[in-house]
């Protein structure tokens, strides 16, 4: 069990046991300059990215300090670049490995860091812009990397705060514009970004 010390004598972090397991949802809000997306063959523009994430976490720790499980990514974004504005909708599964630091004492005692890699290997975006009539689904292929930090409220429930970097490529297009179908063959998006996110998870 996954457990925080209450001793107010000395510091001690929380155990991370083998076999623990842990189920967490996490969102994020954001309206950042921080997104650039590169078409193949093309420059790298920088976009507006106005966007609502949920990640929902399910894993099992499988070694010392060491988390493995799977990753549920909702993500709706508004997008604007180059004067024209579009709307997206993603669903995304993937794998993650997280990696606990307890003998990094924070300044809550109740508090253990980590970080954590995520491949990101399935999934689907549909995309529509009013401006230009059109609508588009891809797949998605992409990587995310986080610096965190897990805050215990009681043996078995806690406060998760992230950093991420994500780095996604957009690809097989489908799609139409003005109810006529579009040859995207061959294009591919590439984007990448960075959230703050807090969420909640339960140990058990």
């Amino acid at each position: 069990m996954i457990t925080a010390s209450c001793s107010s004598t000395y510091r001690r972090a929380p155990s991370i046991d083998v076999g623990d397991h842990r189920i967490a949802i996490s969102a994020s809000l954001s309206d950042l300059d921080m997104t650039e997306s590169t078409i193949s063959g093309g420059a790298s523009l920088p976009v507006n990215t106005s966007s609502t994430d949920m990640n929902l976490t399910l894993g099992r720790v499988v070694a010392e300090n060491f988390e493995l499980g799977g990753i549920l990514l909702i993500d709706n974004s508004t997008t604007g670049s180059a004067g024209s504005e579009s709307t997206s909708d993603m669903l995304a599964m993937g794998a993650y490995g997280r990696f606990y630091i307890p003998d990094l004492l924070l300044p809550s005692r109740k508090m253990v860091p980590w970080v954590q890699g995520a491949i990101i290997f399935a999934g689907t975006q549909e995309t529509s812009s009013q401006s230009s009539n059109s609508a588009s689904e891809s797949e998605i292929f992409g990587t995310e990397l986080s610096v965190g930090a897990t805050h215990f409220l009681s043996e078995n429930a806690a406060i998760e705060f992230a950093l991420t970097q994500s780095f996604f490529e957009f690809s097989n297009f489908s799609g139409s514009t003005s109810g006529v179908a579009e040859d995207y063959d061959g294009q591919t998006i590439e984007t990448d970004s960075t959230e703050f996110s807090v969420g909640l998870s339960l140990n058990f």
